[in-house]
């Protein structure tokens, strides 16, 4: 994926991404590569770093999401999920 199509996915600004990704470029956590359709492009991808740190946030949230719907049960959960996931502007 590309930072121009990051940014239409996510429905924010192209400089919003880019300064996300060259934060994560600094930290080792991500690469960027030519594209072979679109030289100026530039195509995101994990380092081998990156993909650590994506499966164990990944497992983080899950245990944290298992650890919540025992205390506030799976419906007040996915209610939860639903009102985060709704288009704030």
């Amino acid at each position: 994926m590309t930072i121009s199509e990051l940014a239409k996915v996510r429905n924010i600004s192209r400089q919003a991404v880019q300064k996300t990704i060259s934060s994560l470029k600094d930290r080792g956590l991500v690469e960027l590569t030519e594209c072979s359709d679109n030289l100026s492009a530039k195509r995101i991808e994990l380092t081998a770093e990156g993909r650590k740190v994506l499966t164990w946030t990944t497992r983080a949230v899950r245990k944290a999401e298992t650890e919540l719907a025992q205390k506030i049960g799976q419906e007040k959960l996915k209610l939860l999920n639903d009102i985060l996931n709704e288009d704030w502007d």
